[in-house]
């Protein structure tokens, strides 16, 4: 079995600006994009015949 998975989030964010007596505070605006890409690899296996199985599998994945 060989299941591949892709991902692609983008977010922005915007905050107002913000002050008080003390302070005044300047967010600046934010940007992001994330993709990230991976594979699930298993195998099944019958034991002794009977209706028992055994899976293993191993998953890889890259996030950039």
């Amino acid at each position: 079995m060989v299941r591949a998975q892709a991902q692609l989030a983008y977010q922005n964010i915007n905050i107002n600006s913000a002050s008080d007596i003390g302070a005044q505070v300047r967010f600046a605006d934010v940007d992001s994009l994330l993709g990230r890409i991976g594979a699930r690899f298993g195998r099944t296996w019958n034991i002794d015949d009977t209706p028992r199985t055994i899976t293993a599998w191993v998953r890889t994945e890259s996030v950039e």
